[in-house]
């Protein structure tokens, strides 16, 4: 189900606020986070020089915020899905909450964005084939409610896949400067 423009600005509200109030532990844990989503509690603890109980509490409260989510990131290609495309989708005006709650439902589909271009909507979708995807793409596009045209863009290599959206340093700890053992240039 895709939230509607209410709950929307409720989650933005929430999360600009959860973001706007982390201080510089959270901040610290995060960046240690990106670094390396496997690091332990424990190891946290004793870079950041505090102890585990409320490195384990900050790391709680920035999941439950929902500022942080734990997941698995596999390589599609390695699982066989050697289909890898963003797809852009042109709607009749009013249709996109529906268009998109059909996206959402749909396994293939890895993550969907609304935009405010032309395109109400950026898809990613993965696939065994070309010629799985091409087999029902034409099915897949007329569920959804008001769609006018799509364009697909095959992705054949992907240079950069980053989850880090910490980029600049955040008081002397930055994710993308961690060296092979994970300790962090001070900047």
């Amino acid at each position: 189900m895709v939230p509607s423009g209410n709950q929307m600005a409720d989650r933005d509200q929430k999360t600009m606020n959860s973001t706007a109030n982390l201080d510089e532990l959270s901040l610290q844990v995060l960046a240690l986070l990106q670094a390396d989503g496997r690091i332990s509690i424990r190891e946290m603890s004793k870079r950041l020089g505090v102890s585990p109980t409320t490195v384990g509490a900050r790391y709680n409260q920035l999941l439950e915020d929902g500022v942080v989510q734990v997941v698995a990131a596999p390589d599609p290609r390695k699982l066989g899905l050697d289909f890898h495309a963003i797809v852009s989708v042109r709607l009749k005006p009013g249709s996109l909450d529906a268009a998109a709650a059909v996206l959402e439902a749909r396994p293939e589909v890895t993550w969907i964005g609304l935009t405010l271009s032309d395109h109400g909507i950026l898809f990613e979708v993965v696939a065994s084939s070309a010629q799985a995807f091409g087999e029902h793409k034409d099915a897949l596009f007329a569920e959804l409610p008001g769609f006018v045209s799509a364009e697909v863009n095959v992705i054949w290599d992907v240079r950069k896949l980053r989850y880090s959206m910490l980029p600049i340093a955040v008081n002397g700890y930055a994710p993308a400067e961690a060296d092979a053992a994970g300790e962090f240039e001070t900047t």
